[in-house]
């Protein structure tokens, strides 16, 4: 298998379809309910209802190959490191072969090691990129919603969904743990 494959794409297209997903997939708490008010939510609301508005600038799309067959839909997961700092709000979508983390407000200190979807928010809706898509270096299965020794994850198990689809299963691959 090669180390990566290259992927010409327009990503503003693929990051206004993983917003829509994520706007579309109500939590059970929120099933009825108005759609909920709050900065994130309105700005990717924006962002996905104005097909000439750019990603906005506070929100960064990260992701990487997912080769397994659990789906994984999370609103609101909220990343803290020990010892305090900066907090790390999104939401994880995973199905196979790719799994996507839409972050906001991302604090410069904190690194995340992936490919931003749209590396300048700027792009227009049918600008080309070429995406290498690393096939190596593939973050374990539970990433990123699974702390590791260092981190606090936080999310309301209402507005958590994990499931696995019937029929034939694709091959999993194992990898190491998501590098440190």
């Amino acid at each position: 298998m090669p180390e990566s494959v290259l992927v010409r794409m327009k990503p503003q297209r693929v990051a206004r379809a993983i917003v829509g997903h994520v706007l579309a997939a109500n939590a059970a708490c929120e099933a009825g309910s108005p759609p909920v008010r709050a900065p994130f939510q309105d700005a990717l609301r924006a962002y996905f209802l104005d097909k000439d508005a750019p990603l906005p600038s506070q929100a960064e799309i990260y992701c990487w190959v997912y080769p397994h067959r659990q789906q994984v839909f999370m609103k609101g997961v909220a990343k803290q490191w020990w010892g305090g700092g900066p907090t790390l709000v999104g939401h994880v979508l995973k199905f196979f072969p790719l799994g996507f983390w839409i972050v906001w407000d991302r604090p410069a200190r904190i690194g995340i090691p992936l490919r931003a979807l749209v590396p300048d928010n700027r792009m227009a809706l049918d600008d080309m990129d070429q995406a290498d898509i690393s096939l190596r270096r593939v973050p374990r299965q539970d990433f990123p919603e699974t702390p590791t020794d260092d981190e606090v994850t936080l999310f309301a198990s209402s507005a958590a969904s994990v499931g696995t689809p019937r029929g034939r299963a694709p091959q999993e691959v194992a990898g190491p743990p998501w590098p440190t």
